[in-house]
């Protein structure tokens, strides 16, 4: 059996997209969230139904 793969979606409610260092912010306003996505994959883009 092969193994699943972790997955974790962030979906904040309160951010501009651009809050993250991993979107060029230099004010280390979310440290852990930019700590996380460095070692992971991420997608710039998604959807989001209502």
């Amino acid at each position: 059996m092969s193994e699943r793969p972790n997955i974790l979606i962030f979906s904040p409610d309160q951010q501009r997209w651009d809050c993250s260092g991993l979107h060029g912010n230099p004010l280390d306003l979310m440290p852990n969230f930019d700590r996380l996505a460095a070692r992971a994959e991420w997608k710039r883009a998604g959807y989001k139904g209502k």
